[in-house]
């Protein structure tokens, strides 16, 4: 019996995105998005990156976490994204639920993940259980 030596070539294809094309793709990209309690306030953060020169941010509260309103709007060009973001809300106390939508010159709308704040004087709220073993 003849034993045969199988020679295989393996081609390694290397590509690379252009820029352009990716920034076409997610003009504005959310990097993060928390909230705090301080005082009688709820602050919001966020951080962007916009691939092009014009974003726009509406920052809406909700009461139950599933209709929501915008309490503030505001656009930024390539420039202020650079920097971080923040909002103060005063208004807002109990439970109250955040996202943040954000938009570029051609109308597509991303909205960021819901996040919560609970500011009681007494008692708790749980907010999730975890079975045990």
């Amino acid at each position: 019996m003849k034993k045969f030596l199988l020679l295989y070539t393996l081609t390694l294809l290397v590509f690379s995105i252009d820029a352009q094309t990716f920034s076409d793709s997610i003009p504005v990209r959310l990097k993060s998005f928390e909230a705090s309690r301080t005082n009688n306030s709820n602050k919001l953060y966020w951080a962007v990156a916009c691939f092009l020169d014009y974003a726009k941010f509406d920052i809406q509260r909700s009461g139950d976490g599933i209709n929501f309103t915008t309490i503030n709007s505001f656009e930024a060009d390539k420039l202020r994204c650079r920097q971080p973001f923040t909002y103060e809300d005063r208004t807002a106390n109990g439970k109250v639920f955040y996202r943040l939508k954000v938009g570029d010159l051609d109308g597509r709308d991303y909205v960021s993940k819901i996040t919560v704040l609970i500011s009681k004087t007494k008692g708790f709220d749980i907010a999730s259980l975890t079975p045990t073993l």
